[in-house]
């Protein structure tokens, strides 16, 4: 089976497909690694040339003007928000003790505004799973029924069969019991901290402004993989009393806290 790894936004794009012939694998996974780049390069708040660190600086823009990526994420961003009821925010304060704050995202308007001053955009929660989802309809559009994508173990799209004819069979990484049999869905796993130098660092933040200390993990499957990025980190942000009328109100199905 073909296998392709590639460095993008600080983790390991692993892409593998059975079935196709090496030049015309190496041709596919080529352009893919230059379209996530180029996504990368203007969503990462960490790059001093990407348009979103240009919104970072000056705090307003006309959607027109933006990269149609940024401003598919934003949108979305936008959506999550309110579907979430605030639990899931790209808008991060630059100091702590600040309150929770939204952007102003207008398309009749052409405007996206916010508090630069006090707070910083950061599309990192979503921007593996949106170009997940953008390789899946390349390879469609390209005629490719079978393949495994996985950006950083966090998020996964299974397309089709494994080499044996079956589904993909996942393991969660950090869990030794847990298998997802996956076909044609997203596998995402997010947890509430980061191992950084050997030590757990927290990293989600409630909207209350409030780091989630706890030490989970949540696995679960849906149909894209930007989808899954967002329920992942809102299922660990919720209170765990209003667990079950998240789970009915996005229809997750299948899922694992570990």
């Amino acid at each position: 089976m073909n296998h392709a790894s590639y460095l993008l936004m600080n983790t390991r794009l692993e892409i593998a497909m059975p079935g196709i012939e090496k030049e015309k694998f190496e041709e596919l996974t080529n352009s893919i690694y230059r379209n996530v780049l180029l996504i990368e390069n203007q969503v990462s708040r960490f790059k001093p040339k990407s348009q979103i660190s240009a919104l970072n600086r000056g705090g307003n823009s006309s959607i027109s003007s933006l990269n149609a990526h940024l401003a598919f994420m934003l949108m979305e961003s936008q959506r999550f928000y309110e579907a979430s009821q605030g639990f899931f925010n790209i808008l991060m304060p630059r100091t702590t003790g600040l309150p929770p704050a939204n952007f102003f995202f207008d398309e009749d308007e052409d405007e996206i505004s916010f508090d630069h001053q006090n707070y910083f955009l950061d599309l990192g929660g979503i921007a593996k799973g949106y170009s997940i989802d953008r390789i899946v309809s390349f390879l469609v559009d390209q005629k490719i029924q079978n393949a495994l994508i996985n950006f950083g173990n966090s998020s996964i799209f299974a397309m089709g069969q494994n080499p044996q004819g079956t589904e993909w069979k996942i393991a969660i990484e950090s869990s030794t019991d847990n298998f997802f049999d996956v076909k044609n869905q997203a596998l995402t796993t997010s947890s509430t901290f980061q191992m950084q130098d050997s030590k757990k660092k927290h990293h989600l933040v409630n909207k209350d402004g409030i780091v989630n200390t706890s030490n989970r993990s949540v696995s679960l499957l849906t149909k894209t993989a930007i989808e899954g990025e967002f329920l992942a980190k809102l299922l660990l942000l919720i209170p765990s009393s209003e667990l079950e009328s998240w789970l009915i109100k996005f229809n997750i199905k299948k899922y694992i806290f570990f």
